[in-house]
């Protein structure tokens, strides 16, 4: 594939210029939702989680798992251990100049290193039967971690590495929750996005519905509850609820595609997070940090 600015071709050692086709592409995908979802791809920041990418197994990954297709590098790193392991892996390497490389970064400090990879199949209707039932037949009880309306990119992807390393099965991103694949999530995940099913269901009281459907307990964090979150049993069936930054998890009335519905109603559990001093409320990454490792705790005692 020739470069629109004339500046060497996909395939060769030549380098591109910032207005060839891949790269044009890969600084919506780092910019724009809708240009992921457009392009049923996303993009990946830094060699470090490029590499991470480059060795997950897709065979791990209930919801089709992660496939880099493309490898962009600077000219200093054309013969590295990046481009060796992306071309072993069937990657297509893309070798870029030091200004474009420079002007495609979405961070302050660029990192030297991108890569491009498939979006999984995120429909929560479609993953989480399958992710389920294959818990079922193994006799192991389902541990979700939901995401409700959680609005700070850095907060998700904090809560993908903790539900990770907690033990949980699945991420659900629900409501007007976060692109859990843009790239500030995705480098806060930490790599984790690429071993952990996530899935989206924007209708929240939907998404409760089906999971109470499954047998499983809706464990929700709020201010209001009585119930200290070390008191509840996440032993069985579990779902940990964390809401919004600005306004927590709305138990009452809210607005859902156009109708009311009471979440509140469709919460099995309210537990609360026991603290001393005036302070109010935790961040919900850490938040949903301490109510996974409880559950981790629980399950591993």
């Amino acid at each position: 594939m020739d470069s629109h600015d004339g500046v060497g071709r996909i395939g060769s050692r030549e380098p591109v210029g910032l207005r060839h086709q891949s790269v044009q592409r890969l600084r919506k995908l780092l910019r724009r939702r809708r240009d992921r979802q457009l392009q049923g791809r996303f993009a990946i920041e830094g060699p470090g989680l490029v590499l991470e990418a480059l060795g997950a197994d897709p065979s791990e990954i209930c919801a089709g798992g992660v496939v880099v297709d493309q490898v962009f590098l600077g000219v200093d790193d054309a013969q590295g251990d990046v481009a060796v392991k992306a071309e072993a892996a069937g990657a297509q390497v893309v070798i870029v100049t030091d200004t474009a490389l420079e002007a495609i970064g979405s961070t302050v400090s660029p990192q030297p290193v991108y890569a491009t990879a498939g979006l999984p199949d995120t429909n929560a209707g479609l993953v989480l039967p399958t992710l389920f039932d294959s818990l079922a037949s193994n006799g192991t009880a389902p541990f979700a971690v939901v995401l409700v309306d959680v609005a700070d990119p850095g907060n998700a992807g904090t809560l993908l590495r903790a539900a990770e390393a907690a033990g949980a099965h699945v991420v659900i991103a629900a409501g007007d929750a976060v692109d859990l694949f843009g790239p500030k999530c995705v480098r806060s995940s930490a790599g984790s996005i690429f071993r952990l099913p996530v899935a989206v269901e924007r209708d929240a009281s939907l998404l409760l519905t089906q999971l109470g459907e499954f047998g499983i307990r809706r464990y929700g964090a709020t201010l209001q509850a009585t119930t200290d979150f070390g008191s509840a049993d996440f032993v069985g069936p579990t779902a940990i609820l964390v809401g919004n930054e600005a306004h927590g998890l709305a138990v009452s009335d809210t607005t859902v595609s156009g109708e009311q519905a009471e979440l509140g109603s469709l919460i099995d559990q309210q537990v609360r997070i026991p603290m001393a001093g005036r302070t109010e409320s935790l961040n919900v990454a850490m938040a949903g940090t301490l109510l996974a490792y409880e559950v981790f705790r629980q399950r591993n005692g």
